[in-house]
């Protein structure tokens, strides 16, 4: 299963206010994974936008992309309801 970490971004990005910062897969694993470096961060967050490497991964991890996103859960694992 391929988590909608992208289309999350981009729902982020064409929903921000005007004075927010534009989201990207490397600021997004900054938040998300601060204990390592901005580059290692990103490579997580890139390999898990490509369905890879979800060892890392941990649902605290996914509730605060969730939430920089503003997306649900399902909207992240492509679940519709």
């Amino acid at each position: 299963m391929i988590l909608k970490i992208k289309n999350a971004i981009n729902h982020f990005n064409d929903n921000r206010k005007e004075n927010e910062v534009k989201l990207t897969q490397t600021t997004l694993g900054i938040i998300v994974l601060p204990e390592l470096t901005p580059k290692v961060s990103g490579y997580y967050i890139s390999r898990w936008c490509n369905g890879k490497q979800y060892g890392k991964l941990k649902p605290e991890h996914v509730i605060e992309i969730c939430e920089k996103c503003k997306v649900d859960p399902n909207f992240l694992y492509g679940f519709k309801k």
